[in-house]
């Protein structure tokens, strides 16, 4: 997704007051539009709440700002998204790759931990950032540019593959055991539909 482009949008209306994901809005359109119309004008960005969102019916479903608008001054979505290339040379700096790397064994090791309600306030990944609280600064530099992100509940596309991106999202999580280690089943919260299946060895870590 570009800088314009969301997969979920924050929906500010008296009866809801929450974040709706793409796929969410889309049902209502396709099934409703007299209830849709009670949606216009109601979605903003999800993040600074700030930025009014407009839905679009593509061939992929997005939520895009609207022409000019501003988001808040230390909202981290007004930034651009780094290219492919862009990414790629992120990834080969050692340091960067290291960062990662005690974030995922971070978070593991958060899926052991019997403390729900400290788990959920330390949880080290952020939509944003690899685990660094955003310092509380004015405004957000717009020169820097963000890593792509994904919502994890979300379709995927063939772009989704074979690159790096940030994936977030709440979902369904089933540990189990297998011949090579073990391997992490994720499902939806709202559908139960299969996402994916996480293998993890003791040498390495893939996607199925």
């Amino acid at each position: 997704m570009s800088r314009n482009k969301f997969e979920e949008a924050y929906c500010n209306r008296n009866d809801v007051m929450r974040i709706m994901p793409i796929y969410e809005v889309t049902k209502i359109f396709k099934e409703d539009l007299k209830r849709f119309s009670g949606y216009k004008r109601t979605f903003f960005c999800p993040e600074c709440k700030t930025a009014p969102l407009v839905y679009v019916d593509g061939a992929t479903p997005y939520f895009r700002t609207w022409s000019q608008v501003k988001h808040a001054p230390d909202c981290p979505l007004q930034q651009d998204v780094m290219s492919a290339k862009q990414v790629d040379a992120y990834m080969r700096e050692p340091e960067n790759r290291d960062k990662i790397v005690r974030e995922l064994r971070k978070l593991f090791l958060l899926l052991f931990d019997d403390d729900k309600e400290k788990r959920s306030e330390e949880t080290p990944f952020s939509k944003f950032s690899f685990g660094e609280k955003r310092k509380n600064r004015k405004e957000v530099e717009k020169s820097y540019k963000r890593l792509p992100q994904k919502r994890i509940d979300v379709t995927l596309h063939d772009s989704d593959f074979m690159c790096y991106k940030m994936f977030y999202g709440n979902v369904n999580l089933l540990w189990e055991k297998y011949s090579g280690g073990y391997k992490l089943v994720l499902r939806s919260m709202s559908s139960h539909s299969f996402i994916c299946r996480i293998y993890i060895t003791n040498n390495s870590l893939f996607i199925y």
